[in-house]
């Protein structure tokens, strides 16, 4: 069923095509290979509680990187370079030696954590400049011989997309390590012997034989989540409840569809595949003169300010945003894109 809808603004419209997929689905169990990757030996989280604090570097050996930073850069002048070196001394044993001990009190109250977690994201979070190509990364996949028509290749991905988050959220997911002799350690032998060192020391019984679990802490926002414009900071969103669908982009036009039941389970590859092909195929809508996702690339506090007035012309609006915010992902099928996948 295909529905249409609208945000307005002003006396323009920009428009949003729904569409909703009802298909019937018989209950599929946790285990079906359907919706999940292979269970890892270990569990996803298996290493995440014992990894390894990042040390906050001595304020005295701060300062002497830091000279030795700049002093390149005044080297032609010998006075600005020993004025600079007085107050580097003198902020080393006043101002800096206080600020050291409050951040060292602060990191030791906050033991679940890194010290420069919270500046770390901020400095992102705050930063006003566009997010494409400032900020933004992507990520190039291997061309997939086997499959060359669009439709089969949109639904090869969401559904590889779906298995994955299934499997992470169910903790079944291999961990992520690094491997310095990966034909030792990088074997079921070991994952089974790992298996049985406690989740409080197990990354140490990994490090001793030179493999280095990584920190997955943010794996959680892979999906269900999104950056939403706010003055001088955005915020990090994310939906953790049963959320069944993801948004598709075309021309402009935005298309909400199930992929999912409501038990949570994919729906079958040949009804995900019939409607992918329908939108990338048979779907022959004019394009959105006034496309909403060139609002996203602008500056972020102008972005903040656009989304507040259109959420507050009317409770649909905000619905609308709501149902993008919370999508599982979004697929973006362009011009370009689709002519060479």
């Amino acid at each position: 069923m295909l529905t249409k809808s609208h945000i307005t603004i002003g006396t323009s419209q920009r428009y949003l095509f729904l569409l909703h997929r009802h298909v019937s689905s018989h209950p599929i169990k946790k285990h079906d290979e359907y919706n999940f990757f292979k269970r890892s030996i270990l569990s996803t989280d298996h290493f995440q509680y014992s990894l390894p604090r990042l040390p906050i570097p001595k304020l005295d050996k701060t300062c002497e990187r830091y000279l030795a930073a700049v002093k390149p850069i005044l080297n032609n002048d010998d006075n600005v370079f020993k004025q600079t070196q007085q107050i580097v001394t003198d902020f080393c044993s006043g101002d800096g030696k206080r600020l050291d001990a409050q951040l060292r009190h602060k990191n030791a109250l906050n033991r679940n954590t890194s010290y420069i977690s919270k500046p770390w994201f901020e400095m992102y979070l705050k930063s006003r400049l566009p997010l494409i190509l400032n900020f933004n990364f992507f990520l190039v996949f291997a061309d997939d011989q086997k499959h060359l028509k669009p439709g089969a290749r949109i639904t090869n991905y969401i559904i590889s997309s779906i298995r994955f988050m299934n499997t992470l959220r169910a903790n079944w997911l291999e961990p992520e390590v690094y491997h310095l002799n990966p034909m030792k350690t990088n074997t079921d032998r070991f994952r089974k012997y790992l298996r049985f060192v406690p989740k409080s020391i197990s990354f140490y019984g990994a490090f001793l034989q030179k493999a280095f679990p990584l920190d997955m802490s943010q794996y959680s926002r892979l999906f269900n989540s999104t950056r939403i414009p706010k003055h001088d900071c955005d915020v990090l969103e994310s939906s953790f409840g049963i959320v069944r669908h993801i948004i598709v982009i075309k021309g402009g036009h935005y298309y909400k569809v199930n992929v999912l039941d409501k038990h949570g389970h994919l729906f079958p590859a040949e009804d995900i595949a019939a409607t992918m092909k329908y939108l990338s195929e048979g779907l022959h809508e004019e394009e959105n003169k006034y496309p909403l996702g060139y609002f996203t690339a602008d500056n972020r506090n102008r972005w903040a300010s656009v989304r507040e007035q259109l959420e507050e012309l009317s409770q649909h609006n905000k619905d609308v945003f709501k149902e993008i915010d919370t999508s599982i992902m979004i697929l973006c099928l362009g011009k370009l894109w689709l002519l060479s996948i």
